[in-house]
């Protein structure tokens, strides 16, 4: 796989989040809260059409009415509204996205795997908790918001554990250089993540 695009991953100068949400618990509020809350450096743009603002930053309908670059996409919007987000994800040119929508081992997780590929958009998941590089400050994860940075890198399919794996860091005094939620990995998948952090000096 493209490092280039597995930057746009790790580094990505910009951040939409679609199917932000202003209640806590649901997850494209909690993704949201931790790229604020941890520093995200660049611009972030929540998606929903319900909003016209998020924790004080503009809220766009879609990712069409963004004018500027897009490097990654997240997604936690319902599984049956990804292959229209897909069509514009594509039509903006944004190349990578990490899917949080969905269920592990769910029938709907294919379906939203061959909506991607058809729009040319690679992805993380479905059903991932999210992405996490310390050194980027991108924390759009549905774990922990303060992580101490360190040199351990974490890889997991399953939500639950990765999220616990995340906080027992913080308990124990671990720091983390990456955390990344691979789901269903019906596309990117450890070998790819495995690829990159050995080359990652923070790692």
């Amino acid at each position: 796989m493209e490092e280039d695009l597995l930057n746009l991953l790790f580094r990505p100068r910009s951040i939409a989040v679609v199917g932000v949400s202003k209640t806590p618990g649901k997850m494209g509020y909690e993704i949201l809260t931790n790229i604020v809350k941890y520093g995200f450096p660049g611009p972030v743009f929540p998606i929903n059409p319900k909003y016209a603002e998020i924790h004080d930053i503009r809220c766009y309908k879609t990712v069409l009415d963004v004018t500027d670059e897009i490097d990654l996409a997240v997604l936690a919007s319902p599984v049956e509204r990804i292959p229209k987000i897909m069509g514009e994800l594509s039509a903006k040119g944004v190349k990578i996205a990490v899917v949080i929508s969905g269920k592990r081992g769910d029938p709907s997780s294919a379906y939203v795997y061959e909506t991607a590929r058809r729009h040319g958009i690679r992805i993380v998941g479905p059903s991932s908790m999210g992405i996490l590089y310390v050194r980027s400050r991108l924390n759009a994860t549905l774990g922990p918001v303060n992580v101490m940075e360190g040199s351990v890198g974490l890889i997991t399919e399953s939500r639950t554990l990765g999220m616990a794996m995340m906080g027992l860091a913080g308990v124990e005094g671990v720091g983390l250089s990456a955390v990344v939620g691979l789901g269903d990995k019906l596309d990117i998948c450890e070998s790819d993540v495995l690829r990159y952090l050995v080359r990652d000096r923070s790692t």
